[in-house]
């Protein structure tokens, strides 16, 4: 396995262990439960992508990125995530989201962008 997809799983991994830490804050919050459920479904989501990772798909690499983007657009459109981010009330939850979705997602568009290149050239 080679560096590149190793770095893409362990920043999948990290996104999903962040993501099950951050249900309990998110149900803190009273966030109603579509969005409960929700982000249920998206850490279900990265969770499967780490074995397609692993195994060098290139759908999983193209996968994490997208998914990757449009996690970072949605969190930065919604206005209540703007609010918990600026707010000095939600200590532990504007950390979470920072860096669940300013820290992680641009690490793993990077690493598997370089993951793609890498099994391109193979």
């Amino acid at each position: 396995m080679d560096k590149y997809r190793l770095c893409v799983i362990a920043t999948l991994f990290a996104i999903v262990l962040l993501g099950i830490l951050s249900i309990r804050l998110i149900i803190e919050l009273a966030v109603p439960a579509f969005l409960v459920y929700t982000a249920y479904v998206l850490i279900a989501v990265f969770f499967l992508l780490i074995p397609l990772s692993a195994k060098g798909s290139r759908i999983g690499f193209i996968a994490n990125i997208v998914l990757a983007i449009m996690v970072m657009v949605v969190n930065t459109s919604i206005r209540d995530h703007m609010a918990v981010l600026l707010s000095q009330g939600y200590t532990n939850a504007s950390l979470v989201l920072l860096i669940g979705a300013y820290v992680l997602q641009p690490i793993l568009i990077v690493t598997s962008f370089l993951a793609l290149r890498a099994t391109k050239r193979r």
